[in-house]
């Protein structure tokens, strides 16, 4: 990723934030919702960007333009981003986001009562459901004449990635011999490919009038199928000073992934009988490293890592042959580079 794109846009983006919190506040003017509003500030204060980065470039590609002229999309995207996280953490229970608590564990930490696991999850709702009024208000706020075009591809994303996760959720709740791999890679086209790279990429190119549509389809899917199972490998194998995030969350919640079905089809049955003993259970950390051996121990690491290197041999053919610029072919070649090596 590009450090400078990176330092501005966040200073873009925090500015924005700040300057929406204090119009906030004065609406309220109440302490403790104010205090509440304010989780989003360290929430969005770091992230990869990788979605804005995306449409930046390709707005940019083979002419000189600034991706500023396209700030408030590229901000919207992130503010969108923002909201399904935090209902995505609710839906997951999950406890931690980038090392920090998530909105509704901390907001729960702060209510004295006996209901305040559901009074934080429901403020946390509420705070992505702002986040993500921020995110429409944003990226129709343009006078660039393809706007409606763009925000047509901003609401088919949206879409997507809501049916994944209702897709990602049924999952969770069928028998292993219900799911197979094209549901699995349905589910990652959804909830990760097209929403991560492949409309991004669209965005941006039809901001700029370059529309690739074809093209940033099949590149945007082939890098966003690889970065999903490394995702996935790195709930497994990574820590939590890496990830950020608790290990071994996608086992505690049953989630049905690549590996997952692997080892229920296709690898002995002493490993397929000591997943299902954890797969959708509570389990201790001291039983971390057992669940860990799982995985390596039936092959199931290797087996996606080589689909995911398979993927992203597929996504660097695709660029080379494009009719992108060199510039852009290098930049997103950086990004495909770095995912082959991901660590967090």
């Amino acid at each position: 990723m590009n450090i400078e794109f990176i330092e501005r846009f966040d200073q873009l983006l925090l500015s924005d934030v700040n300057k929406r919190l204090g119009e906030l506040k004065n609406i309220t003017s109440h302490e403790t919702l104010n205090n509440y509003l304010q989780t989003v500030v360290p929430f969005m204060a770091s992230g990869k960007r990788i979605r804005p980065y995306l449409a930046a470039i390709a707005y940019s590609d083979g002419e000189n333009k600034s991706w500023e002229e396209i700030a408030n999309q590229l901000i919207a995207l992130e503010y969108f981003h923002a909201f399904a996280l935090i209902h995505d953490d609710i839906m997951d229970r999950s406890h931690t986001r980038r090392g920090i608590p998530t909105i509704h564990t901390y907001i729960s930490s702060k209510i004295n009562s006996q209901d305040n696991i559901h009074s934080g999850y429901s403020q946390a709702i509420i705070i992505g459901d702002l986040l993500h009024s921020f995110s429409q208000e944003m990226f129709m706020n343009s006078n660039k004449k393809n706007i409606d075009k763009a925000y047509k591809a901003f609401s088919d994303m949206s879409n997507e990635v809501m049916l994944g996760q209702m897709l990602d959720l049924h999952l969770i709740n069928l028998n292993h011999l219900e799911v197979d791999t094209e549901l699995i890679t349905k589910k990652m086209v959804l909830k990760t490919a097209g929403y991560t790279f492949v409309n991004p990429l669209k965005i941006g190119a039809i901001l700029s009038g370059n529309e690739n549509n074809e093209l940033y389809t099949d590149l945007g899917s082939a890098i966003g199928i690889a970065y999903q199972i490394k995702d996935d490998i790195l709930d497994i194998t990574g820590s939590k000073d890496e990830t950020g995030k608790t290990p071994l969350c996608d086992v505690k919640e049953g989630q049905k992934t690549l590996l997952t079905d692997f080892i229920i089809k296709n690898s002995k049955p002493e490993y397929k009988n000591s997943l299902l003993k954890f797969l959708g259970k509570e389990f201790s950390e001291s039983e971390h490293s057992e669940i860990k051996n799982i995985f390596i121990d039936s092959g199931s690491i290797e087996y996606a890592e080589q689909i995911a290197v398979s993927s992203l041999r597929r996504a660097k053919d695709i660029l080379e042959s494009s009719n992108l610029s060199e510039n852009t072919k290098k930049s997103l070649g950086i990004l495909i580079n770095k995912l082959e090596i991901r660590k967090s």
